[in-house]
């Protein structure tokens, strides 16, 4: 921090998951707060006037979540939320220093499930391809809703890398529209075009999934 206030006293700093810092290293940058500045190893004073920093807490992550959707006034939402996070066991004497809150709204099922529509609408059009309208398994979508829901899909929102993967294969193949459809516990990606020949669609429909390096299904 010395070093990065040295090249840049007006700089950033994210502290994540502040609540779960060793207590003597809360209690120094609390004394440095209160003062506003820093001793670097010269003995030379480092101001933190011009600093940012940025606490993150998963601590009360749904009354915050809940807050921050219901209540769109600044003050009363910082009030609420310092609040919420003294129930939640947070370290009041760190409160004291925190000027702004910023909760991130609690997403309801319908915004999650519209949410990753785009998502994975954004990576198939990232190469060079079309969902075709009414191409996304709806239950994929209520994966995202409910991960119990059968099939289950072991890490839906994880593995984007093999998914864009298979994607680059079906372009590089000669498709233009493609379909999601959900298949055996993976997400099955599809050409669909009229000019797409058959022998590509039967290839991609009765490919089995290909196994990664840590054993993962490498087409989702």
């Amino acid at each position: 921090m010395l070093q990065a206030l040295q090249d840049r006293p007006d700089g950033v700093f994210v502290l994540q998951d502040i609540d779960q810092a060793h207590p003597n290293l809360r209690s120094r940058l609390e004394r440095i707060w209160s003062h506003g500045y820093v001793i670097d190893e010269a003995g030379k004073l480092r101001s933190l006037a011009d600093a940012m920093f940025i606490l993150t807490t998963e601590l009360a992550q749904d009354e915050i979540g809940e807050i921050a959707r219901t209540d769109p006034d600044p003050d009363r939402l910082h009030i609420e939320c310092l609040k919420a996070l003294v129930d939640a066991g947070f370290s009041a004497s760190l409160l004291r220093h925190i000027d702004f809150t910023i909760g991130l709204k609690r997403l309801t099922a319908g915004e999650m499930a519209h949410a990753y529509y785009h998502r994975l609408a954004a990576l198939v059009a990232s190469h060079g391809l079309v969902l075709e309208e009414g191409g996304l398994d709806a239950r994929i979508l209520l994966q995202t809703i409910d991960a119990t829901t059968e099939p289950a899909v072991p890490d839906l929102m994880l593995p984007w890398d093999t998914l864009s993967d298979r994607l680059a294969q079906i372009k590089a193949a000669g498709a233009h529209m493609v379909r999601l459809v959900l298949d055996d516990e993976v997400i099955r990606i599809l050409p669909i075009e009229r000019g797409t020949p058959q022998s590509v669609i039967d290839a991609f429909a009765a490919a089995d999934p290909v196994p990664s390096a840590d054993g993962e299904a490498a087409d989702e």
